[in-house]
């Protein structure tokens, strides 16, 4: 049976590419002399056109550069929560359409590239709200259930690919993003900002972990990040751990906690607040400081970015494995090659692959 024309797929690459339906059309018509107007394009968009020529076809292929297989792909948008972006209140709709975009690719390239041979340690529980008191319940039952030490975290991204949780990093030139989590039966992915200090991607990841784990999207968006946010307090500063080590914290204390604990000064204080260590004045007393210092955006003693490679891994079994040229890889992914690097994250980390 022939397969059909996906017209989620144009919707996709077109978003991936930072594109608006304008700048597509503004392209197809000055590269290829090719006009298509506003109100067709949104048509074809809508799925109301079943077939579009080849011509077409093969220019929108090489603008946005995804091969033409990657549009008779089956499936459908993922029907990605917005009400989970961190900050989204602030986000442009464009950026926030880039995002869904990735993780739209991320996830059709990890379909294609899974196979028995390559099949991953999922290991991602789900801890409901209506069951335990509180995240911070969830937080301590999850590392149990994780066998994590007591103490801090050495490898957060580690301990999550570990369990079957791809993290990918994304270049978003605004620091309005963090991260976003998406969950669709065993796939789990966490996308986060390439641009996040090592102390604030460790938090992110924790977060966005809670929205995993929690499956909170159908709470109210501050109820969801407020219970996002105790879960990755607790996850990250275990009670029973820390709290001892946070009397009598100042900015001298908190300055070396920061190396221990992995996480930001501004955490270690609000940390010491939530959990009755010290009182509300001497917290504000305490972050007035930092702001006097010029510390609230930028902080001392930086924490040493962790990189993810599980999807590097993932490309990596077929080369080592089963022979596969990075441009074999990349077919199979329905993607084209410059793509596939970017949304494994290619160039990032420790772990070298072969591109040629």
């Amino acid at each position: 049976m022939k397969k059909e024309f996906n017209f989620n797929k144009l919707i996709i690459a077109r978003e991936y590419n930072k594109f608006t339906q304008n700048q597509l059309r503004s392209i197809l018509a000055e590269k290829y002399a090719i006009k298509l107007s506003q109100g067709e394009l949104s048509k074809i968009e809508k799925g109301e056109r079943k077939s579009i020529s080849e011509e077409l076809l093969r220019a929108i292929s090489e603008i946005l550069n995804f091969p033409v297989n990657y549009f008779y792909l089956e499936g459908s948008i993922i029907d990605v929560k917005l009400s989970l972006f961190r900050k989204r209140q602030k986000l442009s709709k464009k950026l926030q359409a880039y995002i869904l975009g990735t993780i739209n690719v991320i996830a059709d390239a990890c379909k294609n590239l899974a196979d028995d041979t390559r099949s991953m340690n999922i290991d991602v529980p789900f801890f409901s709200l209506d069951k335990y008191k509180n995240p911070n319940e969830i937080a301590r039952t999850l590392r149990l259930y994780w066998n994590v030490p007591q103490g801090p975290i050495e490898n957060l991204t580690n301990l999550l690919e570990d369990n079957g949780i791809i993290v990918n990093f994304i270049k978003v030139e605004d620091d309005k993003f963090d991260g976003y989590s998406y969950t669709d039966n065993d796939l789990h992915v966490i996308v986060v900002n390439a641009a996040l200090s090592g102390d604030r991607l460790r938090y992110t990841l924790a977060h966005e972990l809670g929205h995993t784990i929690m499956k909170n999207e159908y709470l109210p968006y501050k109820e969801a990040e407020d219970t996002a946010n105790a879960f990755a307090s607790e996850f990250l500063m275990p009670e029973p751990s820390i709290k001892s080590g946070l009397r009598n914290i100042n900015y001298e204390k908190a300055y070396y906690l920061k190396s221990y604990w992995k996480v930001s000064m501004a955490s270690l204080f609000r940390r010491a607040k939530d959990l009755g260590v010290i009182n509300q004045n001497r917290y504000v007393a305490l972050n007035c400081y930092m702001s006097q210092l010029g510390y609230r955006k930028t902080e001392p003693n930086p924490i040493m970015k962790e990189y993810p490679s599980l999807f590097k891994e993932i490309i990596q079994s077929y080369q080592e494995d089963d022979n596969y040229t990075f441009d074999e890889i990349a077919q199979k992914a329905c993607l084209s090659k410059d793509v596939l690097l970017d949304i494994s994250n290619y160039n990032l980390g420790r772990l070298t692959l072969i591109s040629n």
